[in-house]
């Protein structure tokens, strides 16, 4: 028998054999994201700056992907939109898509 794979390898004397030890590697829980797909018409210009902002920074120490740009880009804005009206209440209802709020 392959050392390692019977019942006296060393792997069998530390409690994993190695298909244990492969196998517990792949095995992982995925934790249940807070995030959601968000469809919206952005100008064709700042699309077009910020992807070539993101494959500009690919080697950079400030890399960056598309999604994690727009985010904090969205989370800037309403920040700011918070900061000068103040926090703003939880609707009562969902929006309509595509039309505006008035």
């Amino acid at each position: 028998m392959t050392k390692g794979l019977g019942t006296k390898g060393k792997f069998q004397r530390a409690g994993k054999s190695p298909v244990d030890m492969v196998a517990s590697d792949k095995i992982t829980k995925k934790k249940k994201s807070d995030k959601t797909t968000f469809t919206t018409h952005v100008s064709l210009t700042i699309i077009e700056r910020a992807r070539n902002c993101v494959a500009a920074l690919y080697m950079d120490e400030d890399r960056t992907s598309l999604s994690q740009l727009v985010e904090r880009g969205l989370l800037k804005e309403v920040e700011k939109l918070e900061k000068k009206h103040g926090a703003f209440p939880e609707r009562k209802q969902a929006l309509i898509k595509g039309s505006m709020v008035s």
